[in-house]
């Protein structure tokens, strides 16, 4: 019997069919992917530091993207790897100095959608409070 239905089937896997089914069925279910970027100039006493660091997030928005500027670190939400890095590597490229530095760590949430603010909440409700302090 398992013969049959496996003769019975015309789309192999990596078929454009199946490929079209996938994609389909990701986009529904949300698949969210979060990333923490840090961009800079290094070793370059002439570059205006803070001005480098505008160009980098401002080379975001050209992106199908979500971020939030922290002092540290810029956090970044989209809903494909490859827009992802477009944006990072254009952040990247925005920066015009000799020596640029560029960390990037990516969470990959790949069976659902779990946006920024939804890791937050879920730590907060552990916590009981806010995970900020008062000071």
């Amino acid at each position: 019997m398992e013969s049959s239905r496996r003769q019975g089937r015309s789309e192999q896997p990596g078929s454009p069919k199946i490929v079209s089914y996938i994609t389909r069925w990701l986009a529904r279910r949300g698949v969210t992917i979060t990333a923490m970027l840090s961009v800079a100039p290094l070793d370059s006493p002439e570059v205006d530091f803070d001005a480098e660091i505008a160009s980098a997030i401002d080379a975001l928005e050209g992106f199908d993207v979500r971020y939030e500027t922290h002092p540290m670190e810029t956090t970044i939400e989209a809903d494909d790897l490859d827009e992802l890095l477009a944006a990072v590597r254009a952040a990247h490229e925005a920066v015009d100095a000799p020596r640029v530095s560029t960390t990037l760590k990516i969470d990959h949430y790949r069976e659902d959608d779990l946006a920024v603010e939804e890791k937050v909440d879920r730590v907060e409700a552990h916590l009981g409070r806010e995970a900020a302090s008062d000071r």
